[in-house]
């Protein structure tokens, strides 16, 4: 996710959309979203970009970090999760933060720090993978 402030209201739809079409299937499945939010102070975008890369003429999206990212987090706590297979949302939500100019730079994961969960927090990656080992564990014990 780049585009930080402007997105934030499709990235909710999209996801809304995803629990519920998983559901919509079966309601057993455990529905499961993991979201990467950049965390970078810029980005190149090829939208707006239609030229290679290191041209000088390259338009960057400048990003607030890492208010743009926490904002991003933030609004998906606002998503519907489930803790029975009979409520409606998801079983588990995770957030990986990563810097990614876009640039030719390698991607870096942003551990730690304000822009990305701590480890006690459900969006961390490590609770999001136990969440869902715990639920196909316990769901599908007798399969």
């Amino acid at each position: 996710m780049t585009a930080h402030q402007k997105a934030r209201p499709r990235l909710k739809d999209e996801l809304t959309s995803s629990f519920q079409t998983i559901h919509g299937d079966n309601e057993r499945a455990i529905a499961a979203g993991l979201v990467m939010v950049n965390a970078a102070d810029n980005f190149i975008s090829p939208d707006m970009n239609k030229h290679p890369l290191g041209s000088a003429d390259e338009k960057l999206n400048i990003h607030k970090q890492p208010r743009d990212a926490q904002q991003v987090i933030s609004s998906l706590r606002d998503l519907q999760r489930r803790s029975r297979v009979d409520d409606v949302g998801f079983d588990a939500i995770g957030v990986i933060s990563v810097e990614c100019k876009n640039n030719g730079e390698p991607v870096k994961v942003v551990a730690s720090g304000e822009a990305a969960p701590i480890p006690e927090d459900d969006f961390h990656y490590a609770r999001f993978v136990d969440r869902i080992a715990h639920l196909y564990s316990t769901r599908f014990q007798l399969l």
